[in-house]
């Protein structure tokens, strides 16, 4: 429970931070987006026909949604760099984000496991114990 509300309080301060930081920003050019690629499917959902044209975005490996994706990073890159007070905000949230987390363990056949984050990885790595005092 601890983890969950730390976690919550976590993204409260995040978001806050995050609107004071775009509300103090100044009003941004006319972005032109990318448009994706529409398609023509149409599902039939018990006589309801239901028109679905970006399904082929759901194709992650397609030419087409990797160049609208790049396209759509681009522009918001762009964009997020030109904010003052990024750096800023961007080693706070760090300090917020970097510390070391640990699983609750638990036990599978006569063996411990749980998980532990530095802070620094992007996942958690399992570890394994024969012991809840020996070492992973």
């Amino acid at each position: 429970m601890r983890y969950s509300s730390r976690r919550s309080g976590l993204l409260v301060v995040v978001g806050v931070a995050t609107l004071s930081f775009v509300m103090a920003a100044p009003a941004p050019k006319h972005l032109e987006y990318p448009r994706p690629v529409r398609g023509d499917t149409v599902d039939n959902y018990h006589g309801t026909m239901v028109p679905d044209p970006y399904r082929g975005l759901e194709d992650l490996d397609s030419a087409a949604t990797r160049s609208w994706v790049a396209a759509q990073a681009k522009l918001t890159n762009g964009y997020l760099e030109a904010l003052p007070g990024r750096e800023r905000l961007r080693s706070r949230l760090s300090q917020l984000v970097n510390y070391e987390r640990f699983g609750v363990p638990f036990q599978a056949g006569g063996k411990y496991f749980y998980t532990r984050n530095s802070g620094l990885q992007n996942q958690n790595v399992l570890y394994v114990a024969t012991a809840l005092d020996a070492p992973p």
